[in-house]
């Protein structure tokens, strides 16, 4: 099943990687990705740490780079997470992190404390209006 999930992966971001000319800013100077996680899972998590490092490494300067997390997906930008070291370094090279302040809100209530977060990701007041406004914005949208 994981492999299988990996595969359709590769297949989704290549499509997008060959697809991203159409929808450069009008400029024509950047390709812009959202890449939307809302899942806990590993593997999801893996496949969103994965698809932002093979875009980066593939259009390199030339990409704009939006991860977007809201509900269990908040998983991903935890202090002490599985991913640390490669979301740091996403961060390092310009990829943005942007976590719903609902999520945030509801996790504070839920464990009597704020959650732990990753320095530099960005809460915003609702991940489904960060991601539309991305995709008005010219963004090609992707979930792993």
């Amino acid at each position: 099943m994981m492999i299988k999930r990996l595969a359709l992966a590769k297949v989704l971001l290549t499509a997008v990687l060959i697809m991203s000319p159409f929808y450069m800013s009008s400029a024509g100077d950047q390709h812009k990705l959202a890449i939307h996680i809302d899942r806990s899972d590993e593997l999801t998590q893996r496949l969103t740490v994965n698809n932002a490092s093979k875009a980066l490494e593939v259009l390199q300067e030339d990409i704009v780079i939006d991860v977007v997390i809201y509900g269990p997906g908040m998983a991903l930008v935890i202090q002490g997470g599985k991913f640390e070291k490669q979301i740091s370094n996403l961060m390092k090279k310009g990829v943005k992190f942007h976590l719903c302040e609902v999520t945030v809100k509801k996790m504070t209530k839920k464990n009597g404390k704020a959650p732990n977060l990753l320095q530099g990701v960005n809460i915003v007041p609702s991940g489904t209006v960060k991601l539309m406004q991305l995709q008005e914005d010219g963004y090609v949208y992707l979930r792993p």
